[in-house]
């Protein structure tokens, strides 16, 4: 048994917590409630990151030449709302046209079903990118 569970020994005593193999080690229980939380909220930022893209390129089809700074405006960064996490300079809308943001973002994007997204627990995590 790998996972949660619980084990009712002979003398009727619970053991509630996660199982390795078929194993339960009350030495460890924390490391591994505390892994798998990190785990969840690795897939959840996993999950934010795939929809902030997938939101971004329903924006800019539905946008027209009047609208694409008004819809596509809250996928960038203001001083208002990361000024305290940011330094400037960061990209802004004015920067570029739509059609070129729309470009970059589906180079990085593609078609969303064969880009793999992957929140970095550690920076050994890391990989650099060799400029092309």
């Amino acid at each position: 048994m790998d996972g949660e569970g619980v084990y009712t020994d002979s003398d009727q005593v619970r053991w509630p917590g996660i199982y390795v193999k078929g194993t339960f080690e009350s030495k460890v229980q924390k490391k591994l409630q505390a892994d798998r939380i990190i785990k969840e909220k690795r897939r959840l930022y996993e999950e934010k990151a795939r929809e902030f893209f997938t939101n971004f390129q329903e924006a800019f089809t539905k946008s027209d030449k009047k609208t694409f700074k008004d819809n596509l405006g809250p996928y960038f960064a203001t001083g208002e709302s990361c000024g305290e996490f940011i330094a400037e300079p960061y990209p802004k809308f004015e920067e570029k046209l739509p059609d070129k943001w729309n470009e970059w973002f589906k180079l990085q994007f593609g078609d969303g079903k064969t880009i793999k997204f992957r929140a970095l627990g550690s920076k050994e995590e890391a990989k650099l990118i060799a400029p092309a």
